[in-house]
């Protein structure tokens, strides 16, 4: 689904519809999150797609089991610099060229190479 080309109510009454999916699914009743601490009235209008605070959504979260979730949400991606220095240490300098390979190879020629100065005329 392509959220940006929904409005914010739309993105609310989506992710209440799949909140409250995964509350069934989880067989977790209404009455668990109102005993965890949120209002019968609360999770009536995230349901219609209203807001709801922060605090209430991470209750809700947390009681249908998907609180780790959240990790997933805004991943902020950590380095580290130790296996960067690793990384460049293995990293390759240069890519041979063919011409470069074929100098350098042993090929099917049993002469030994010789120095031009070296060379007998």
């Amino acid at each position: 689904m392509n959220l940006t080309l929904l409005t914010n109510k739309q993105i609310i009454a989506d992710l209440a519809e799949r909140v409250d999916t995964l509350r069934v699914q989880n067989d977790i009743q209404v009455r668990d999150l109102v005993a965890a601490g949120v209002s019968s009235s609360t999770y009536a209008r995230f349901l219609k797609g209203n807001t709801i605070g922060l605090d209430k959504l991470i209750i809700i979260l947390r009681e249908i089991g998907c609180l780790e979730d959240l990790n997933k949400l805004c991943n902020v991606v950590t380095i580290d610099p130790i296996a960067v220095v690793e990384q460049q240490t293995t990293r390759k300098k240069r890519v041979a060229t063919k011409s470069d390979a074929m100098a350098t190879s042993d090929g099917d020629d049993d002469e030994a190479f010789v120095w031009g100065e070296d060379a007998e005329d």
